[in-house]
């Protein structure tokens, strides 16, 4: 059997809510983003489903609370111990949180909407060519 890479994000946060940049704060799942992970868990984990925990090898986490938090609700890993829900200690994958999967550096617009962020680089005279965009700009401060 060839191997299988799952990408999940965290479920919704009062941020992602409110379409605020979310990069390295720490901003917990609402009670929708927790139904979001647990429906997440119902739809596509578990023994006969796409995501089957015996046949997990490793799991990556960002170290993000939400992200976490998410792992968890899922029902793949537990925030605090680091391991895999459910298996015996000889069927456990290791869970790896590494900063590598953290979010984008939105340096100084950390927090800002996008509106908020372009009235900012207005009143600074950034954008009287044309106007900002995240992935061809970059956020000042940050990536």
């Amino acid at each position: 059997m060839s191997s299988r890479i799952y990408l999940i994000r965290h479920g919704e946060t009062e941020w992602s809510l409110n379409q605020q940049h979310t990069g390295s704060t720490e901003v917990l799942l609402t009670s929708n983003g927790e139904k979001q992970a647990q429906r997440t868990a119902e739809t596509f984990v578990g023994d006969g489903k796409l995501i089957q925990p015996k046949r997990i090898k490793r799991i990556f986490c960002s170290p993000r609370k939400r992200a976490r938090q998410t792992l968890r609700l899922l029902g793949l890993g537990d925030e605090d111990e680091l391991s895999v829900s459910g298996l015996t200690s000889s069927e456990t994958p290791s869970v790896k949180i590494t900063e590598l999967l953290r979010e984008w550096d939105y340096g100084n617009y950390e927090g800002l909407t996008i509106e908020e962020v372009r009235k900012l680089r207005r009143s600074r005279n950034l954008d009287e060519v044309r106007p900002w965009n995240i992935w061809r700009d970059g956020c000042e401060g940050g990536e």
